[in-house]
């Protein structure tokens, strides 16, 4: 932008003898074709501003989700949850929070004790969308069980699918923003560079005119020609 600027201020300069044929080129549709850029690079740091925004509300979100997982596994188990029902919960929940399920190993003249396995950095890396889908997969197999009525608003069946709701709801905000932010920065690249009346393209052909009438080896050449807008 800046140095496309200053290319209009030299055509600007230039007064009478700047006059192009071509409507594009015309001192009042290069302003206007800078503010358009103006408009669009703003555009493009509101969407962006806006994506980070919505993606830390999520990080807040889903931040309490494996203790609320952890309550939901206990209280299944309080309420007599079977040996079958609860394996499924305990395989959504260590699906939520990344662990792996523990090994046994056994010695010599003692008891099987299991031992937790080690938890690799990626395994942590878990999608937000799937960490909502396998808690929402939870939520259905505590409301499976009779017996499990907690007298705790957030660990009621209720209470609940008011989380899952709530968790998917952020995961479409962030992928609406990062849909918006993605827009908005094509539309910049479009005005700027990939179109054939783009910003780039508009400064070639000023420049190319410049040299036309005042000549390559002109002082009005010279100041324009090392103007680089890419």
């Amino acid at each position: 932008m800046q140095a496309f600027t200053r290319l209009i201020g030299y055509c600007t300069g230039y007064g009478g003898k700047y006059n192009p044929g071509r409507q594009t080129l015309h001192v009042g549709e290069l302003q206007a074709q800078l503010e358009a850029v103006r408009q669009v690079l703003e555009e493009v740091k509101e969407t962006k501003v806006h994506f980070n925004d919505e993606v830390n509300a999520r990080k807040q979100a889903f931040e309490d989700l494996p203790k609320l997982a952890a309550s939901v596994i206990r209280a299944l188990k309080a309420f007599g949850a079977s040996e079958e029902k609860m394996a499924d919960a305990r395989l959504y929940f260590r699906s939520i929070t990344g662990r792996r399920p523990a090994k046994p190993i056994e010695k010599a003249g003692s008891t099987v004790e299991p031992v937790p396995a080690p938890v690799r950095r990626s395994q942590m890396q878990l999608a937000y969308v799937d960490k909502a889908d396998w808690f929402e997969q939870l939520v259905q197999t505590a409301s499976t069980h009779p017996g499990y009525q907690p007298n705790e608003p957030e660990l009621s069946i209720e209470g609940l699918n008011s989380k899952v709701k709530e968790l998917h709801a952020c995961n479409q905000r962030v992928m609406d923003a990062r849909v918006a932010w993605s827009n908005a920065r094509v539309k910049r690249d479009k005005l700027i560079r990939d179109e054939e009346e783009s910003m780039m393209m508009t400064a070639r052909a000023v420049k190319d005119y410049l040299g036309a009438i005042f000549g390559f080896n002109s002082l009005e050449y010279g100041q324009v020609k090392g103007i680089i807008i890419s």
